[in-house]
């Protein structure tokens, strides 16, 4: 388990760390605020650092998810080169003397290989963060010496902080769900399609897991405890992770959603995590089906249309046939074109990731072929999701004028998907 001083350190602290220390753990002979004289700063970080956690913008403290490695290798006093996930990368550095073991940092020249790492990850985002990077700190502790590194996030104006350690240690699955505040935004009942929990309800209804094995949270009207047991081995043939939740004080609450939350956490048998998202099953009422709650971490910005929030449009000479995604959906409703935006209602199982949805156009002088796919960025969560996907269809538009030679009139545009949707035909106005 990891150290928990070092933890709520992490989690409490967006500056520097070092006004964070706990006695049994803070090194005084090697680390000292009072110790204003400069050190060269290669010798105190030459060698490979591993990412631990860090903060990005409206999140909590994030974790580095368990089989993924963030690195980052100071190799000599210039040069810098680490891991991305599945890509390799490298760089140039420099670094400040350290002054009470801080100093100003900078990294520049970052050029990363580019394979599809096929699953959900930082990616650019590290090297993004690195290149933003300002300030360091180095810190001893009894249990390893440890790494902090600021960036600055340009779009909220704010420093954040990134976490490494000399030793990659695995985190264990349920370290991933402690010291947030878990909010439910979505609810499944004996199979039926997920009820979206209004925004007025989402603060009322929560769980946060705690050290000890012990948990608390609010159920609409009354608070709650309870105690909870899970371990780090999968459930067979599956990527979910055994809980049980037994309540150890609450009190029923008889408003739209209380006494339902908490029958479904006492019924609890497993849970997915995967960045901000939580998914629990549980196991309630008419012959034991399997039902699902969802939840995301407390002041993650959320709605449910945040599972479908990339759509794109891309002219092409000929309809792509291989390498394109074919994850599946269905087209639940077309609307009417109007100055050019297509609305389609679209329906697919997710919940956990950014599905992407992207438009291929084929112009000719007959109208315009489509192609629609869909790719679920390997989406594990299985909550079904209805919205809506908007598209912009004007460089379509404007190649069938240009090639046409008309500047009004009426347009023909067949569709196909991946999705095996069948074929959709639209006809509009220019």
């Amino acid at each position: 388990m990891k150290n928990y001083i070092l933890f709520l350190c992490a989690l409490l602290t967006i500056g520097f760390a070092s006004s964070c220390k706990s006695p049994t753990d803070y090194d005084a002979d090697r680390w000292s605020d009072k110790d204003t004289t400069a050190k060269p700063a290669q010798a105190e970080l030459t060698g490979e650092w591993f990412l631990e956690s860090y903060e990005q913008s409206g999140s909590p403290m994030q974790y580095v998810a368990n089989g993924q490695t963030y690195s980052l290798n100071f190799k000599d006093s210039k040069n810098v080169a680490g891991k991305a996930n599945c890509n390799t990368f490298t760089g140039t550095y420099q670094a400040d003397s350290l002054i009470s073991m801080t100093a100003k940092v900078s990294f520049k020249n970052l050029s990363s290989t580019k394979m599809n790492c096929n699953i959900v990850d930082l990616g650019d985002k590290y090297l993004s963060m690195l290149g933003s990077s300002l300030k360091l700190a180095v810190q001893y502790y009894s249990s390893g010496q440890r790494l902090e590194i600021s960036y600055f996030d340009a779009v909220t104006g704010n420093m954040y902080s990134m976490f490494f350690n000399r030793k990659q240690t695995p985190n264990t699955n349920v370290d991933l769900l402690k010291g947030s505040e878990w909010t439910l935004v979505s609810f499944e009942q004996f199979g039926q399609a997920a009820e979206w929990i209004p925004v007025a309800f989402q603060e009322k209804l929560f769980i946060s897991f705690l050290e000890d094995s012990k948990a608390s949270g609010m159920s609409e009207c009354t608070g709650f405890t309870a105690k909870y047991v899970t371990d780090d081995t999968p459930l067979a043939g599956t990527q979910d992770y055994p809980l049980t939740i037994t309540m150890t004080n609450h009190v029923n609450c008889n408003g739209n959603y209380g006494n339902r939350f908490l029958d479904a956490l006492k019924a609890t048998k497993s849970y997915f995590q995967m960045g901000d998202s939580l998914e629990m099953t549980y196991n309630i009422g008419q012959g034991g089906t399997v039902s699902r709650m969802m939840f995301v971490r407390k002041g993650t910005t959320w709605n449910p249309q945040d599972s479908l929030t990339s759509t794109q449009t891309t002219l092409v000479n000929d309809l792509p046939t291989a390498n394109i995604p074919a994850d599946p959906f269905k087209i639940t409703q077309k609307y009417p074109i109007v100055n050019n935006i297509l609305n389609l209602g679209v329906e697919f199982g997710g919940g956990c990731a950014l599905h992407e949805f992207e438009m291929f156009g084929k112009v000719s002088t007959g109208g315009i072929e489509l192609l629609l796919t869909h790719d679920a960025n390997n989406d594990l969560c299985n909550a079904l999701i209805n919205t809506e996907a908007t598209f912009d269809l004007t460089k379509f538009v404007e190649e069938y004028k240009k090639i046409t030679g008309k500047t009004n009139g009426q347009i023909t545009m067949v569709m196909k998907s991946t999705g095996n949707t069948g074929v959709h035909a639209f006809q509009f106005q220019f």
